[in-house]
């Protein structure tokens, strides 16, 4: 997304989830060896950041917790506007 707008958070929610399912790969990718060749020069500093981020084991588990009270909380005001 180059240019967020109203719908940012939906569009976070919705990136959260994807990230959360492909956990495994991405964790696959950061460890090769061919994407840090391709990253530049300039960035190399923050794969390890962004490795460490991914590894942590704090990142599924949040992760989690996010999507569910997120889902959670939708589903209610949905609810409530239906009644409404």
């Amino acid at each position: 997304m180059l240019q967020p707008n109203d719908t940012r958070f939906g569009t976070n929610f919705n990136m959260l989830e994807i990230i959360l399912k492909v956990e495994t790969p991405l964790q696959q990718l950061v460890v090769n060896k061919y994407w840090k060749e391709q990253c530049p020069i300039k960035k190399l500093d923050k794969l390890e950041d962004v490795k460490e981020v991914i590894f942590s084991r704090l990142f599924g588990r949040m992760g989690q917790v996010i999507v569910f009270t997120i889902e959670f909380i939708y589903n209610l005001l949905h609810m409530l506007d239906f009644l409404i």
